[in-house]
């Protein structure tokens, strides 16, 4: 779990400009809240685990793999696929987006009237943003990941907190590399905090191998191997959690996009992977030594991963397996999509096949997730419906081949990227508006 100290706003433009969107946010969901009801939270009641995992949400490593998430699916894939290869080519990309997660937890809380102590929802937000360029040969990048979790107590609260943690977070984002890392309280009531990392990195392309490293904010060092010709691929994450020395966090590795059973076009490709992943560890003052060797190897995730797209140009499924904790079915989809779906995945894609795609791309899935029993979140395990949906709108004119961007709209409920962060997070609805921009000389 990464911890590091906290810092003060050294800017102090920064440090006004930052409070000044909180304080609006608290203004704002006061006037909500005091329209809806009469009690106003003061602060929530510690010792519970529900507490626990709010007040941890925004502070552990869980931020760094948004960084990480930006930066294997928004930003590489984009440059690597570049071709040729030489120093009159190249090209940029662009990418900001905001995730929402409501009622994630119900938390016990104190109030300031004389009202009796009760329960709150929390929510979850989380922002990305990332940049990268190719320059011939050499590929340059940049991630933020910003995650909050503050206490919800009606819609109009809500609605200001989720504004201004969007402005807030992304200013951090940008801000990063120039503070540092860090973790802060939004307001005063023991949860509400947003927790901020950054990766930023360099590339290079040598025909054979694409390799590339990156340095993490909150100590820490991001590597990726490709061997674009064969769809071979590594992704690793070596993270400082707790302890001395450097630990792997987050291991990826398989191939992707192949076709050699898919010989009339019907089957569509494959793609198969092995993942290991480290949940972020919530604090627990008396948790040491070995008893916190034991939560680290129950929080270790591993597990295999099949994807077939495009079957019959409408249909995708998607299987996961857990290996460890515990051997079972992790996750089971099944996804209807426009016929040209799977080609806006990114900016480069959408470029090349402009004249085929519709100005709008969706999709929906329907399946089944199945969360390993993980005590420390009070999770149960059992299997949980995931459904979502995803619009993709098309900017750029038809034809055009250089310039390009996607404005992306989703929901999900009980999706697994979010499951794998937050596995409390079972059956709360998820809201994500990004756009990716990208210009390409090929």
């Amino acid at each position: 779990m990464v911890d590091f100290q906290r810092r003060r706003l050294r800017s102090p433009l920064g440090r006004r400009w930052v409070w000044a969107m909180i304080t609006a946010a608290v203004m704002l969901s006061a006037g909500a809240q005091a329209a809806a009801q009469d009690c106003f939270v003061d602060r929530a009641i510690g010792g519970s685990v529900p507490f626990l995992l709010a007040r941890e949400a925004a502070l552990t490593n869980a931020r760094t793999y948004g960084a990480v998430a930006t930066v294997e699916r928004k930003i590489l894939p984009e440059l690597q696929g570049l071709e040729p290869r030489d120093w009159d080519h190249g090209g940029s990309v662009f990418f900001i987006g905001g995730d929402s997660l409501y009622n994630v937890l119900q938390i016990p809380v104190t109030f300031k009237q004389n009202c009796d102590p009760g329960t709150a929802p929390v929510d979850l937000s989380s922002y990305n943003l990332g940049f990268g360029l190719r320059a011939g040969p050499l590929t340059f990048f940049y991630t933020g990941g910003a995650n909050s979790a503050f206490i919800s107590e009606s819609g109009g609260a809500r609605g200001a907190f989720t504004l201004a943690n969007f402005f807030v977070g992304h200013y951090y984002n940008v801000a990063a590399p120039f503070l540092g890392a860090r973790r802060f309280r939004l307001v005063k009531d023991g949860v509400s905090s947003m927790g901020v990392d950054y990766i930023v990195g360099a590339g290079l392309d040598l025909k054979w191998l694409d390799a590339t490293v990156g340095y993490v904010g909150s100590t820490g060092a991001y590597f990726t191997l490709d061997q674009l010709d064969l769809g071979l691929f590594g992704r690793t994450l070596l993270q400082s959690l707790g302890q001395d020395s450097l630990e792997l966090a987050y291991l990826k590795a398989g191939k992707r996009a192949f076709d050699w059973w898919n010989k009339d076009g019907a089957q569509g490709t494959t793609t198969v992977y092995a993942r290991k992943l480290r949940l972020p560890l919530p604090t627990v003052d008396d948790l040491q030594g070995a008893a916190y060797n034991r939560a680290l190897e129950q929080l270790d995730l591993w597990t295999a991963h099949i994807e077939q797209r495009d079957i019959l140009r409408y249909f995708d499924l998607t299987g996961a397996y857990t290996v460890l904790p515990s051997p079972q079915l992790y996750e089971a989809r099944l996804s209807f999509h426009s016929p040209n779906y799977n080609q806006v995945s990114g900016v480069l894609q959408a470029s090349r096949m402009r004249k085929k795609l519709w100005p709008v791309e969706a999709s929906a899935y329907i399946g089944v997730v199945q969360l390993p029993r993980m005590s420390f979140y009070q999770v149960g395990g059992g299997q949980h419906l995931a459904v979502g949906a995803d619009v993709a709108f098309i900017v750029g004119e038809r034809g055009a081949t250089f310039e390009h961007g996607i404005v992306r709209l989703q929901v999900w409920r009980n999706d697994p990227t979010i499951l794998d962060i937050f596995p409390y997070a079972v059956d709360a609805w998820q809201f994500h508006l990004s756009v990716q921009y990208g210009i390409f000389d090929e």
